[in-house]
């Protein structure tokens, strides 16, 4: 029987891409992603503007039994369908944010074709960092309480910390529902 010494054995190949790093560039993927998606939804994108103008009202009024098309039943055109998404159209975005969201989608499309970039797990590594790094700044900034409050790491500081998130979300769903009842508007998505 021969024994195997490490010498013997095979040694695996590193490349430049280790288990961390694909598991970052992935990570780092999926938040420029749903990051891309927040700042579209945000930024109000024209196209999609006016296919929910075009597409909402129609399906409103089939819902509540009127014929389906962009006019009410009437026969009239809505006034109110022109400025129903308004404000999505108002939102400022200076320069530098439209150059940070075209940079950022030049990211996402390098790691989405990682392998005619092979330079852009640096890219994504540091814009990775700054999206940390201004996620923990705005948390430590923000008035109300956070998972960073927590000094240290215990299972039931953290118990504890979502129990009192619990109760303040239900408090406040209990408010909110209070209001309506008594003739309040909706808050989240006004008609």
């Amino acid at each position: 029987m021969s024994s195997s010494t490490p010498e013997q054995l095979p040694r695996p190949t590193t490349d430049w891409l280790s288990v961390g790093s694909v598991f970052a560039l992935v990570t780092l993927s999926y938040i420029l992603h749903a990051f891309w998606l927040s700042r579209k939804a945000r930024l109000g994108d024209a196209h999609t503007r006016r296919s929910s103008e075009s597409y909402i009202p129609s399906r409103e009024n089939e819902i509540a039994g009127g014929t389906a098309g962009p006019h009410p039943p009437s026969g009239q055109p809505d006034s109110t369908a022109s400025n129903r998404y308004t404000d999505l159209g108002l939102r400022d975005i200076t320069p530098a944010q439209r150059e940070q969201l075209r940079s950022d989608k030049l990211l996402y499309h390098q790691l989405q074709n990682i392998e005619d970039y092979p330079d852009a797990h640096h890219a994504a590594h540091q814009r990775l960092v700054h999206l940390l790094n201004q996620t923990i700044s705005e948390a430590l900034c923000s008035p109300e309480g956070t998972m960073l409050d927590i000094q240290g790491f215990s299972p039931s500081q953290l118990r504890q910390y979502f129990k009192n998130e619990h109760t303040t979300t239900v408090n406040k769903y209990e408010a909110y529902l209070a209001r309506r009842k008594q003739g309040g508007i909706r808050e989240l998505f006004r008609d």
